[in-house]
């Protein structure tokens, strides 16, 4: 019934209904379905399809959260942290709560809460080996940014022996579920020497398999990396992008029509792509 509410809200199939679309969410809420509480409390707080209501998102949340929704429990948790809907700021409430989600054994919990004894959070001071264990609990059920920082922790060494297979093993399965940012960041870290032994033959590879995904920034490193050593290889790839329209990399091709790298000098193509960026980039 949630995505037949969507369908009226949006026109999706059926003709565009928002009050029809209310109905059925006011019509869902007193089944007291806790998913369907957390989603109203979302509604409410945002104003979609019903009258924006602080107190009332903040009502449905609690309701949820009161019948043990581990998602309900981390939105509130987030709500004391950030003083969403009105409320005053309490970080205290707010660790409590996702102490709470985490003996729920809600993933996203054990992340927040690992982040918050990483950095330290008045009146909890940093904890690295806590944050540690609670990113392991995350990593093992699967939770993309824990995967992340267990990764993280052992490039660096924090906690636990620097091993970079390991963290480039985190990262790899962070990668298969739709975070890639770690092997980015690895990838920029054998390319700069920084963290790991200087290696751009691995950097590229890491770029090339990404880029074989389908990722466009890593395609654009790529392109970067080939500037200096295959510089038609280069300009070739921030082509494309362009041509895909990805205009970050008319920036990249702009510089290589003005020195010629790669391409021959044409100052004209390269006045036209540096003011196709920059028209790009203050529209969005």
């Amino acid at each position: 019934m949630i995505d037949l509410a969507e369908y009226y809200r949006i026109g999706k199939y059926v003709e565009k209904n928002t009050k029809k679309a209310s109905e059925i969410y006011i019509g869902l809420i007193k089944q007291n379905n806790t998913e369907v509480l957390l989603y109203m409390g979302k509604c409410f707080e945002v104003g979609r399809t019903v009258r924006q209501s602080d107190s009332r998102a903040l009502q449905l949340y609690y309701e949820a959260a009161s019948r043990n929704n581990s998602a309900a429990i981390v939105e509130l948790a987030n709500i004391y942290r950030s003083g969403r809907c009105s409320v005053v700021k309490n970080n205290r409430k707010c660790i409590v709560l996702l102490e709470k989600a985490v003996h729920l054994n809600n993933s996203t919990a054990m992340y927040e809460l690992g982040m918050i004894y990483f950095r330290g959070l008045d009146p909890v001071e940093a904890d690295q080996k806590m944050a540690c264990s609670l990113f392991e609990r995350g990593a093992k059920m699967g939770e993309v940014e824990s995967l992340v920082a267990l990764g993280d922790f052992y490039l660096t060494g924090i906690v636990v022996d620097k091993n970079i297979l390991a963290a480039e093993g985190f990262y790899r399965k962070a990668n298969t579920r739709g975070c890639s940012k770690g092997l980015i960041q690895l990838a920029e870290y054998y390319r700069t020497g920084y963290l790991v032994e200087l290696n751009e033959r691995k950097s590229i590879e890491i770029y090339q398999e990404l880029a074989n995904c389908g990722n466009k920034e890593c395609l654009l490193k790529l392109g970067a990396c080939y500037l200096e050593d295959s510089p038609e290889k280069a300009a070739e790839i921030f082509q494309n992008l362009v041509h895909d329209g990805y205009h970050i990399a008319g920036k990249y091709l702009a510089k290589c029509y003005q020195f010629g790298i790669g391409v021959p000098v044409d100052l004209k193509k390269a006045d036209a792509l540096l003011f196709n960026y920059r028209i790009t980039t203050l529209v969005n």
